[in-house]
């Protein structure tokens, strides 16, 4: 079992929010504290001397504010995602499926392209259940799989899997 913590530490003026976030493994891939700022169109900027696993960025790029904003939000519960920087081009369309007094139910598929000389595309599908009156995901499960070319016809696929479940919410009383 793993746990990951995220602490939100400050609001920015841009609205980012400042983030600790660490993993604890009973036997591996144990992350110490590092700190990021996440923001609302699930862009995630950590502190570059610390190593940030894929578990934590797939928690963390959910939690900015205004991760599910109402304008965005098209009359089939529809919005889209897109943002690109020099590793590569990212689109994430995101729907809501269920909505019932705020716990959401939303859909999400990913496609990542690296951008180089070597052809690397992730799709993602995800299932998130969301709280929208306190703005935090209770659970997340994702399939991601990975195509990597490798010559002219040789490939290498990685397929995982992920479920993250809340545990605590220190702002909600018990």
């Amino acid at each position: 079992e793993r746990r990951i913590t995220v602490d939100v530490m400050q609001v920015q003026p841009d609205t980012g929010l400042v983030i600790d976030v660490s993993e604890q493994a009973q036997s591996y891939r144990t992350a110490i504290a590092a700190q990021c700022v996440v923001y609302g169109n699930t862009n995630v900027v950590c502190d570059p001397e610390k190593k940030i696993n894929d578990e934590e960025v797939l928690v963390l790029r959910l939690l900015g504010r205004d991760f599910v904003d109402p304008a965005q939000i098209d009359a089939k519960n529809h919005w889209r995602v897109a943002n690109s920087d020099t590793n590569g081009i990212m689109t994430d369309d995101f729907t809501i499926s269920k909505n019932v007094n705020g716990a959401m139910q939303i859909v999400s598929e990913r496609v990542f392209k690296r951008l180089g000389s070597e052809i690397v595309t992730t799709t993602s599908d995800t299932k998130i259940a969301y709280d929208f009156n306190r703005t935090v995901p209770t659970s997340i499960s994702e399939e991601a799989t990975t195509r990597e070319q490798r010559g002219m016809s040789a490939y290498n696929t990685t397929i995982i899997q992920t479920v993250l479940t809340l545990q605590q919410d220190s702002l909600t009383k018990t």
